[in-house]
């Protein structure tokens, strides 16, 4: 059967996309953003695209508070984190500051474990 139009303009994953900005990589940290390009923007409605940040502490230092530069929203979730002990929850999430960093205007802190990987999704 064929996809309904809606179905059909439905946007992969960020993660999945083909977009990747690097933000930082500096002192073992790594900061970049995915997402999903808009195959063609006249046949799709009006929407917000979905951004990730995905953060790589590859040193032996923890990270208390990594300030990383994002690009304006309100709020950041964690998707993602392997911090021992520590589950993906609606609950948490990053408050977006008004303090440029890394070339964007915005700002979020994040608490990095040593060797460790956080995935935030930007909340409008």
């Amino acid at each position: 059967t064929k996809p309904s139009m809606s179905h059909a303009m439905r946007l992969p994953s960020p993660l999945m996309g083909d977009g990747l900005h690097v933000s930082h990589a500096s002192g073992g940290v790594l900061a970049y953003f995915r997402w999903a390009e808009i195959a063609d923007s006249r046949t799709m409605e009006s929407q917000e695209l979905e951004l990730v940040l995905v953060l790589l502490n590859c040193s032996a230092r923890h990270l208390h508070s990594f300030d990383v530069g994002v690009p304006p929203s309100k709020a950041w979730r964690l998707a993602l984190t392997t911090e021992a002990g520590m589950k993906p929850s609606a609950e948490v999430l990053l408050q977006t500051r008004a303090k440029p960093n890394h070339n964007f205007s915005d700002s979020v802190s994040v608490a990095l474990q040593a060797y460790s990987a956080v995935i935030l999704l930007r909340q409008s």
